[in-house]
């Protein structure tokens, strides 16, 4: 069997059989795994003929249905958000469960865990180019600073890309900056502009997404701090304004009761 890319040619004897083109990469573990598995074990043949049958059909693998949830746990009856459906109001019924809420282990090569993909996914919701809906976990996993060149393997350093801008910020096209804490994008573009995107994912800090330019977003934060800082001076002005006044009414009755004490007895 020889892979190249998506093609797959069979060879029996030294004899090409079978060419196509598969929709996945056949190289993968767990596509191997259902091989080894559904071939090698239970019918007792070899790799290249497990191979060969699964993709004709003759012999078909188990069905396996695994369907991520995600789920506040600090909330009783939250809702839960079903990949591929979206939020659903009561809780479900489920048979494992994993704590999203701590930081995750950097992998040890390039490829992450389950764990780790379902955190990234679960954080991004979406491909994080801003107008790009496709789902996170529907998505490929970029290294934002290149593994090759020293890029931990991490959620800090990992960010959902459909396989289109993947591609794109892989030929120097889309360049961004990851926030590690917030899960922020900024996007950097060829004509000097800036845009942010944040995570809208079930795991985001803010479940909403926007984009709105570097400029935008300063303003937004300053005015944001602006009217904070108002609204605390003129709580300030308002409490001195009361002291003022509470001390002058305690000075006016104070002389009043002096007054009143000075007076002749009227006998």
């Amino acid at each position: 069997v020889f892979v190249e890319g998506h093609s797959i040619t069979f060879e029996l004897f030294g004899v090409p059989r079978h060419g196509g083109r598969l929709p996945f990469f056949p190289t993968q573990p767990g596509w191997i795994s259902g091989v080894y598995q559904t071939g090698v074990r239970s019918e007792d043949i070899t790799i290249p003929e497990a191979v060969i049958k699964l993709l004709s059909g003759e012999i078909k693998p188990p069905a396996t249905v695994v369907l991520h949830t995600y789920q506040a746990c600090d909330i009783e009856d939250a809702p839960t958000f079903i990949e591929g459906f979206g939020w659903r109001a009561k809780p479900m019924p489920h048979d494992k469960t994993r704590d999203s809420t701590g930081d995750v282990a950097e992998a040890d090569g390039y490829q992450p865990g389950v764990i780790m993909r379902k955190h990234v996914e679960g954080r991004d919701g979406t491909c994080r180019v801003g107008g790009c809906g496709k789902p996170a976990f529907l998505s490929q996993l970029d290294h934002r600073h290149n593994w090759a060149e020293g890029g931990p393997t991490h959620p800090k350093n990992l960010a959902c890309l459909c396989q289109g801008h993947h591609n794109m910020k892989t030929d120097g096209s889309l360049k961004y900056l990851l926030d590690p804490y917030s899960g922020d994008v900024i996007w950097l573009y060829e004509d000097g502009t800036w845009t942010i995107t944040e995570a809208d994912g079930p795991l985001a800090p803010k479940q909403k997404r926007w984009a709105q330019t570097v400029a935008q977003h300063i303003t937004a934060t300053r005015k944001r701090v602006r009217e904070d800082a108002q609204h605390l001076k003129q709580e300030l002005d308002d409490y001195a304004q009361q002291q003022a006044k509470t001390k002058a009414e305690a000075k006016d009755e104070s002389k009043t009761n002096a007054d009143a004490g000075s007076d002749d007895i009227p006998f």
